[in-house]
């Protein structure tokens, strides 16, 4: 498998309004081929990272030890949202209205669990797998044990697209509107929905807040996940969609801009801007590496995360 290997160069870091000019410095460790258009998300497991490929319908494992492609397995139309969860990695099917479990010891679907039409996300959390079905207005709840579909939750006002897993709740964007829906686990029901910005669609969460991309604003929005309350608004690039939290950061990627924003949860502000490939559209949590797909193109991108410099002010 073609893997372009880049060693120690460092990634370029654009970085604007900042005493002295200090940055992060975020180094490029490989440009990984997966041989197909539509890199969509990863999801890690032990000794694996599992990459989601839209247009050629397959996820594909690598070895992070090599970066090289190990293994492609088959699944449904439209693969996008992936998550590790169980002793599994699940992956929803976005033309095929389910998701599907693949055994990462054998490297083939071993189960599918059909859900609402147009599905766009899946996470693991409160011992189940979630599902935001976006045409059908409503959010699937799967027993990872048994397989099986136990509930269907109505989202009203909510168009669902991204997801976001907290202590105590279950956090659901909308691709219209300006309002997020909150997912009580227990009762399985919408208990909230709090307004942020025009098309809230995707989610990242740390212990005490939910990120949420406003797409139409061009912002990031902080809610406090014990008020429900907007803590910050944050400007970022053009059309934010899904992010993630790598070494305790929040790191928003750009589709269009081609490049992924570093949030510092200390001061609510931008500190780093990454380059990536064509199209970023996901970037999974992580411990310290950031892996961003290129959705337009065919590589995944790997960096370690570098340390960010202190004393800098926004101008």
């Amino acid at each position: 498998m073609k893997r372009i290997a880049l060693g120690s160069l460092l990634a370029i870091a654009l970085v604007s309004g900042f005493a002295g000019g200090r940055t992060a410095e975020t180094q490029l460790l490989a440009r990984i081929e997966v041989g197909g258009r539509g890199a969509c998300s990863v999801a890690m497991t032990d000794g694996a990272a599992w990459v989601s490929v839209y247009n050629t319908n397959e996820v594909v494992r690598v070895d992070p030890a090599t970066n090289e492609v190990v293994a492609r397995v088959p699944v449904r139309g439209g693969p996008c949202g992936i998550v590790a969860a169980e002793g599994a990695v699940w992956v929803e099917n976005f033309n095929g209205s389910s998701v599907q479990r693949i055994d990462p010891a054998q490297n083939r679907v071993v189960a599918g669990v059909g859900v609402g039409s147009r599905p766009y996300d899946v996470a693991y959390g409160h011992g189940s797998i979630w599902v935001t079905n976006n045409a059908s207005r409503t959010v699937s709840r799967v027993d990872p044990r048994r397989n099986r579909l136990v509930k269907t939750i109505r989202t009203p006002g909510i168009a669902p697209v991204g997801l976001a897993i907290t202590a105590n709740a279950v956090w659901v964007g909308s691709g219209s509107g300006t309002r997020i829906a909150r997912i009580d686990p227990r009762r399985n029901r919408v208990v909230a929905r709090i307004r942020t910005g025009r098309a809230p669609a995707w989610l990242g969460a740390t212990a005490d807040s939910v990120w949420v991309s406003n797409q139409l604003d061009n912002t990031v929005s902080r809610v406090d996940v014990q008020t429900n309350r907007v803590l910050a608004t944050i400007p970022v690039g053009i059309g934010p969609v899904d992010s993630g939290i790598v070494a305790g950061h929040v790191w928003v990627p750009h589709l269009n801009n081609n490049n992924v924003m570093r949030i510092d949860p200390e001061t609510n502000r931008v500190i780093e801007t990454v380059a990536v490939g064509g199209g970023p559209y996901v970037v999974p949590d992580h411990a310290d590496e950031l892996w961003v797909g290129s959705f337009r193109g065919t590589d995944v991108w790997r960096f370690r995360v570098g340390v960010p410099a202190t004393g800098g002010a926004r101008g």
